[in-house]
């Protein structure tokens, strides 16, 4: 109930945020039709884009993230973030956290910030695996947050996995924390993306992991005949 109670005074803050820092930028409005519906006129007249339409669209501005200038990133930056303020469809709301995860702006990492709070949990998810993509110090601490107090169990394993792609020193402490999860599933993934964070192996054995998060150096497990013969391949 408490962690229902904080989500719910977040929403408004969150919404605040995003509509005051959009009213301060000067960035014009991009010739790009998602939020529309309608796309640019041909000889048959407009033509009303499908959801799979705006998700193509999306894909194509990350695969063309790298080659933007800075000033361009940040123009389509700002017009995904007033996009994902008036999306209903959370499909399209998770492409667009997807789609920010590339983009090396302010405004972005401030839209993804508040997208692991979004009413659906699918978006909440989309928001862990763009910051698993996004990394830099401030990933450890949002995907922690999810890790510890998101009631959805899938945005809780999303937040895990997406600790272990940022492979930062602060995810070991919340992914420790995580190995003490009663769900096998979660003890699993956290071991996962403990090896992913940290370049160290203790296989499924949750007591070494235990002793290396609080600074113990246990012994890495010698392998199995079966595991040498396997590597041959």
């Amino acid at each position: 109930m408490r962690n229902s109670r904080h989500k719910l005074l977040l929403a408004p803050t969150v919404g605040l945020w995003i509509a005051t820092c959009l009213g301060c930028a000067t960035a014009p409005k991009m010739q790009w039709p998602a939020w529309t519906g309608l796309a640019t006129e041909d000889d048959s007249g407009p033509k009303v884009l499908t959801p799979k339409d705006k998700v193509d669209q999306l894909r194509e501005l990350a695969k063309k993230a790298p080659k933007m200038d800075q000033e361009t990133q940040e123009k389509v930056s700002a017009e995904l973030a007033r996009g994902i303020t008036n999306e209903q469809d959370p499909i399209l709301r998770g492409q667009i956290l997807r789609t920010l995860a590339v983009y090396k702006t302010d405004i972005a990492g401030k839209v993804l910030a508040a997208g692991i709070h979004d009413k659906d949990h699918n978006v909440r998810i989309a928001a862990c695996e763009a910051w698993g993509v996004r990394g830099g110090p401030q990933a450890p601490e949002v995907l922690g947050a999810a890790l510890g107090h998101d009631e959805n169990f899938d945005v809780k394993l999303a937040a895990a996995r997406g600790l272990g792609k940022v492979a930062h020193p602060n995810a070991i402490a919340p992914l420790g924390q995580a190995l003490d999860d009663p769900d096998p599933a979660m003890q699993r993934r956290a071991m996962l993306s403990l090896k992913e964070a940290s370049g160290r192996d203790f296989g499924g054995d949750v007591a070494a992991w235990r002793e290396f998060v609080h600074g113990g150096q246990p012994p890495v497990p010698e392998e199995s005949i079966a595991q040498k013969f396997w590597k041959l391949f």
